[in-house]
C-alpha cells in the first residue's frame, strides 16, 4: 500500500440517502377475534373522521395512503370525537401458562404508526391475562424482553443470566387492524439452542482478553447476545429464542492491537438459520489474517504520530481499525472475518496545523477495494 502526498487542496459536496427496511415473516401466532374471525384477526381500516371548519378531510382510520390536512383559514368550532375499544386475551409460551420467572418476563407490546405503544409488563409469574384499551388503527403486536426498546433492540439478558425462563430476544407476533373490541390471544413459540464455537473449523486461539462474541438476530425482530468468550477455552452458548430464521454475527472489538488471533471486526458469519425446535447448533468462524506494511511516496513512513491507522469494512458492517507503530517500520498484523472489504488508511487530521505542511496528509485515502 503507497499513499501519495498532493499539495491541493480538494473540496467535495457529499449527497447522502438513507434507506430503512423492515424484514418481513411472522414469528408467532394466536387466537380469537378483534374485529374479524380466527387467529388472524380482523383485516381492513376503519372510516376516519372528517373535519369541517375553514375546510375538509377525511383520511381512512386504516389506511396508508397521504393526507392533505384540514384548512383552518377563518374562526369557527372544530369538534372532534375519539374512538375506544377494549381488547382482552392471554399471552402463553409454547401453548402453556407463562413460567414464573427469576426477572421480570419483559412487555407485550402494541404499537401504532411506529411510535405510540402500550407496553403491557408481564410481571413474574403467574397466568398473563391482559386488558387493553386503544383507538381504532394499524397495529403491530410483539413481544420484548425486559432490556428491548423496540422490537428489533439487540437483548444481552442471556449473555449475563444462566436461567432464561423467557425468550432473550424480541420479536413481531402480529400486524393487524384493530376496529373493533373482542378478544385477541397470543402464543411465544420458542427454542433452546446450545453449541460449540470454532474458528476456521479449529478450536478459537486464546487471547489476553475477551475474544467476542455472537449475535442471534431474529430476520422478523430483535437479536440476543451470547455470554463472551473469554480469553481462553473452548467458547460455548446457550439462548433461549423465539422460533424463527436468524442470521448470526460474530462480534469482536473493532479496534485491534496488533496480532490479535481472532477477528477485530463484526459481522454476519451465517445467514438463514432455521430455528424451529429445541438442540445443537455448532457455529465456525471463518477468518483470514493479514499482514504488510504501509508507506508514503514508495518509501518509509517518516516517523510521528500523524502515520494514523488501517480500516477495513465489509459492505453495511461494522469496521475493524488497527493503528500503526509511531517509529520504525509501518506493519501492521489484523485477523478478521473472510469477505469483501475497502480498506482505508485514516489520517490523524490534527497534524496540520496551518504553519508548515507536516510530513505525513492529513486526509484519509482509500488503498483497496474501491476502483
Amino acid at each position: 500500500m503507497n499513499l501519495k502526498r498532493l499539495s491541493l487542496a480538494l473540496f467535495f459536496t457529499t449527497t447522502s440517502a438513507c434507506f430503512f427496511a423492515l424484514p418481513g415473516g411472522p414469528t408467532g401466532g394466536g387466537g380469537g377475534s378483534a374485529g374479524g374471525t380466527g387467529g388472524g384477526g380482523s383485516t381492513g381500516g376503519g372510516t376516519g373522521g372528517g373535519a369541517t371548519g375553514g375546510g375538509t378531510v377525511n383520511c381512512g382510520g386504516g389506511g396508508t395512503g397521504s393526507c392533505s390536512g384540514v384548512s383552518l383559514t377563518s374562526n369557527g368550532v372544530l369538534d372532534f370525537d375519539i374512538k375506544r375499544l377494549e381488547l382482552h386475551g392471554r399471552l402463553t409460551l409454547n401453548g402453556g401458562m407463562l413460567p414464573t420467572a427469576t426477572r421480570t418476563r419483559g412487555f407485550l407490546v402494541f404499537s401504532k404508526d411506529g411510535h405510540d405503544d402500550a407496553r403491557l409488563a408481564l410481571g413474574t409469574s403467574g397466568d398473563f391475562n391482559y386488558g387493553v384499551t386503544l383507538t381504532p388503527g394499524e397495529y403491530t403486536i410483539s413481544y420484548q424482553p425486559a432490556d428491548a426498546f423496540t422490537v428489533f433492540s439487540q437483548s444481552r439478558l442471556c449473555a449475563t443470566d444462566d436461567v432464561q425462563d423467557m425468550p432473550c430476544n424480541a420479536g413481531i407476533l402480529r400486524e393487524m387492524s384493530i376496529t373493533a373490541s373482542g378478544t385477541l390471544d397470543f402464543d411465544l413459540r420458542s427454542v433452546r439452542v446450545t453449541g460449540g464455537v470454532t474458528m476456521n473449523a479449529s478450536t478459537v486461539p486464546m487471547a489476553s482478553g475477551d475474544r467476542g462474541a455472537l449475535s442471534f438476530g431474529l430476520q422478523r425482530g430483535g437479536s440476543a447476545r451470547t455470554r463472551a468468550f473469554g480469553p481462553s477455552g473452548a467458547p460455548t452458548y446457550a439462548l433461549h429464542l423465539l422460533s424463527g430464521t436468524y442470521d448470526v454475527d460474530y462480534e469482536g472489538r473493532g479496534a485491534c492491537a496488533m496480532g490479535w488471533p481472532v477477528p477485530c471486526n463484526s459481522g454476519e458469519i451465517r445467514s438463514g438459520a432455521s430455528l424451529t425446535s429445541s438442540g445443537a447448533l455448532d457455529i465456525d468462524i471463518p477468518a483470514v489474517a493479514l499482514s504488510g506494511r504501509v508507506t508514503q511516496d514508495n518509501a518509509m513512513m517518516p516517523d510521528g504520530s500523524g502515520r494514523g491507522s488501517l480500516e477495513f469494512a465489509r459492505v453495511n458492517e461494522p469496521a475493524a481499525t488497527t493503528s500503526l507503530p509511531v517509529s520504525g517500520a509501518a506493519t501492521y498484523d489484523i485477523v478478521l472475518l473472510k469477505g469483501s472489504y475497502v480498506i482505508t488508511w485514516r489520517a490523524t487530521p490534527q497534524v496540520c496545523t496551518g504553519t508548515n505542511a507536516p510530513a505525513h496528509p492529513c486526509t484519509s485515502a482509500t488503498v483497496r477495494g474501491c476502483p
